[in-house]
């Protein structure tokens, strides 16, 4: 959760111990802590009018995730898998038929 000057997390998503865990945990670590990072430097100072629009705030995050995660570590590829982990999921949601505009 985010607030000014303050990110709060469960000690799952943020500590990594290269022993007990493996590179995919470390992969769920780095880009969930820029996710939050993204909302409290973004999210927080550009507020959307109405919950409708909160695919505003948390589809820059999930973009930003992956550009903060690749920038922290390199060698996870985190920006080059965007296209396949991440908008491929959107893209089907997008072909349903119940799926509209908002």
């Amino acid at each position: 959760m985010e607030n000014w000057e303050l990110i709060s997390y469960r000690e799952q998503w943020v500590l990594f111990d290269p022993k007990e865990y493996g590179v995919s945990q470390m992969d769920l670590v780095s880009t969930t802590v820029a996710h939050e990072i993204a909302h409290q430097w973004c999210g927080n100072l550009v507020t959307m009018t109405w919950w409708d629009q909160l695919w505003l705030n948390e589809g820059f995050a999930t973009f930003m995730q992956q550009l903060g995660a690749d920038a922290a570590m390199p060698a996870l590829g985190a920006f080059s898998r965007f296209s396949t982990s991440i908008m491929q999921s959107v893209l089907t949601l997008d072909t349903l038929s119940s799926t509209h505009p908002s």
